[in-house]
């Protein structure tokens, strides 16, 4: 199974580096579908991969797991930025958590 995510040059630069491994989403109508699909996989042991896209450049990393939170703050462990804000608002969000190396 594959999950596509358009995202930012800073983030796609963060995700490939190793220092960025998660991606957050807001919970909505298109994003609950995919977060449903990805936990059933997950529990039936299938790999799940997630596709990074940023202008023609594309990165491939697997989801090991996959989490609701409350809100984007308790998600990130911190306050997120007025674009964060912007992109996943006040409500709960979907953490898709991505391979590490050494995982």
């Amino acid at each position: 199974m594959k999950v596509s995510f358009r995202i930012r040059s800073e983030y796609f630069n963060a995700i490939r580096d190793g220092t960025k491994w998660f991606e957050i989403r807001k919970w909505s109508d298109f994003w609950i579908p995919r977060y449903l699909k990805v936990r059933k996989s997950l529990e039936h042991n299938c790999r799940v991969q997630a596709v990074f896209v940023c202008g023609k450049k594309v990165l491939r990393k697997l989801i090991v797991d996959v989490e609701v939170w409350d809100n984007a703050e308790l998600a990130l462990g911190r306050i997120p930025s007025d674009q964060g804000k912007r992109d996943l608002g006040d409500g709960p969000v979907i953490k898709f958590i991505l391979e590490r190396k050494g995982d």
